[in-house]
């Protein structure tokens, strides 16, 4: 372990301190400023490692995995960027970088229906989901991030480009073969109702 762990933890500043000042204290080892960070950024980190493996253990161990980077290269972080940015590029990294040799099973809990749907239209409901879910799965692995990253993250290409250290013309691609992709695999649904 880290010897800078050991160290008595520094208070973080007072007030609602910016992530590069907490970046700054994390590199002298401040354990309470980075136990900010990973409160402040943890939700959105795992939503994007649950949408990209959806596993919740998956999820949380890229989570874990990237906050530990964090800890780990903090002399590293210029703070040049978005401290978003540079957690979510190492998620991504880490995500893009797991060989599974198996079809990850996705579930997703519906939301409750409104008052008049018919149990079909629910089963229905049901089933277009799973298809989506499914056809993301099938994606490669850059495509499904970076369509995540736009379209349930709401990020720019820019940022986007950024979290997954490429160009924007990369990512414009990307997202690109990746609507391709889903329209290809969810064509029938248009014709199914």
């Amino acid at each position: 372990m880290s010897e800078s762990l050991h160290q008595p933890a520094v208070a973080a500043p007072p007030g609602n301190p910016s992530d590069d000042a907490l970046m700054a204290l994390v590199r002298e080892g401040d354990r309470v400023a980075f136990a900010h960070l990973v409160e402040r950024h943890r939700h959105r980190a795992w939503a994007v490692a649950w949408r990209y493996t959806g596993s919740t253990e998956a999820a949380q161990d890229l989570v874990q995995d990237a906050f530990l980077r964090v800890w780990e290269n903090a002399g590293r972080y210029r703070g040049e960027g978005r401290f978003v940015g540079y957690l979510l590029r190492l998620l991504v990294n880490r995500a893009l970088n797991l060989k599974r040799a198996s079809v990850r099973e996705v579930t997703a809990e519906a939301p409750e229906p409104s008052g008049g749907e018919s149990p079909e239209d629910r089963l229905e409901r049901a089933r277009h989901r799973q298809a989506v879910v499914d056809a993301m799965q099938a994606l490669p692995p850059s495509q499904r991030m970076a369509l995540a990253l736009r379209y349930q993250d709401d990020m720019s290409y820019e940022e986007i480009a950024a979290a997954m250290e490429c160009s924007v013309k990369a990512v414009e691609r990307l997202i690109a073969r990746g609507r391709d992709g889903l329209r290809g695999r969810l064509a029938y649904l248009s014709t199914s109702t």
